[in-house]
């Protein structure tokens, strides 16, 4: 297996979000529930703009935190809630961009469910 050059990107955080159903993140039913996240984009090596860089570092981070504070509620467990956001990330993300990958847990020190969304 080859593997090509490429960057990474990161955000990290944590949001709250109301919980709905009987199938969701964590052990309990408490509502609402605080989750951390962790977003990555990734990039080709040829991804650079003309001063070098990926995109604007703040205007990444603002993106992702103001779209997990736009998350009001949800009935989705973790699984499918972080494959709706790596989406919709990817959907917001530069066109450069190649993948985003969503990891988002409700428990510190605990399994974290990631996916990871390619552009197509």
């Amino acid at each position: 297996m080859s593997l090509s050059p490429y960057f990474l990107q990161y955000a990290q955080g944590a949001f709250n979000i109301e919980v709905t159903g009987p199938y969701h993140c964590g052990p309990n039913h408490d509502s609402p529930k605080r989750f951390q996240y962790e977003v990555t984009l990734h990039y080709p090596d040829s991804a650079l703009d003309s001063t070098g860089f990926l995109q604007d570092n703040l205007g990444f981070l603002e993106y992702v935190k103001t779209y997990f504070a736009s998350l009001q509620s949800t009935h989705l467990s973790c699984e499918l809630l972080c494959r709706a956001s790596a989406k919709d990330l990817c959907e917001l993300s530069p066109d450069t961009c190649e993948g985003v990958k969503v990891a988002i847990w409700p428990i510190e020190n605990t399994v974290k469910v990631e996916y990871l969304h390619p552009r197509r």
